[in-house]
């Protein structure tokens, strides 16, 4: 944080933003020092005159910095649901320092906003609706989204308690059963194993439902 932002002084100016009219320009000592939401400032009853220390200046940034980093967290969920740690991610990329985000975080957490559990059960669903799976692959997915681990075998475990794979694996068949159709028996079947090898099926299910 710049000490220029920190120096202490008296606030002359408190001037809505033409572009923004939830925003005021701060002016201190003359000067603008810089740009805040209207509502961070009628909390903390600011008014012309005032003489603000550094100190207040300092929380004041935090809590802009906290509020803007928290509206990027909704923008960022509004578009799909995302994991903890993709949300982290995000914020960081976009320049909020960790301790904003980790208060950013904890506050999504707090208000059910973000939920990995919630987050892997949803997604796995989805996922097994568009495009049913085995657990191999249903898993690695679940990971690319940095779910913990644990807490990824634990809801696929759970979902494939529901859905058993080998009905999965049917189901993955026959929306390829048109294509398998007028094809050498031996050729269909090698074929059928590569799709169900590469949707993350076991060799087990494999067998049982190919019958070999």
């Amino acid at each position: 944080m710049s000490p220029e932002l920190l120096k202490p002084g008296t606030i002359t100016s408190i001037e809505k933003q033409k572009n923004n009219k939830n925003r005021v320009s701060l002016f201190i000592d003359g000067e603008f020092r810089f740009g805040i939401d209207e509502e961070i400032i009628a909390r903390q009853n600011l008014r012309v005159g005032d003489h603000i220390a550094s100190e207040k200046l300092s929380f004041i940034i935090e809590q802009e910095e906290f509020r803007k980093a928290l509206s990027s967290a909704y923008a960022i969920l509004a578009r799909r649901a995302r994991s903890v740690a993709e949300v982290q991610e995000k914020l960081l990329n976009f320049g909020y320092h960790a301790l904003v985000v980790e208060k950013v975080v904890e506050k999504l957490k707090v208000d059910n906003y973000l939920d990995d559990r919630q987050f892997a059960q949803s997604f796995s669903r989805s996922r097994l609706a568009s495009k049913p799976m085995g657990k191999m692959l249903l898993l690695q997915e679940i990971r690319k989204r940095q779910v913990p681990q644990t807490m990824a075998e634990t809801v696929v475990e759970e979902i494939y308690s529901l859905n058993p794979e080998q009905e999965l694996a049917e189901k993955a068949l026959l929306k390829k059963e048109k294509s398998y159709q007028g094809v050498d028996p031996e050729v269909s079947r090698q074929k059928k194993i590569r799709f169900l090898k590469n949707r993350g099926f076991s060799w087990e299910t494999i067998r049982n439902v190919l019958n070999f």
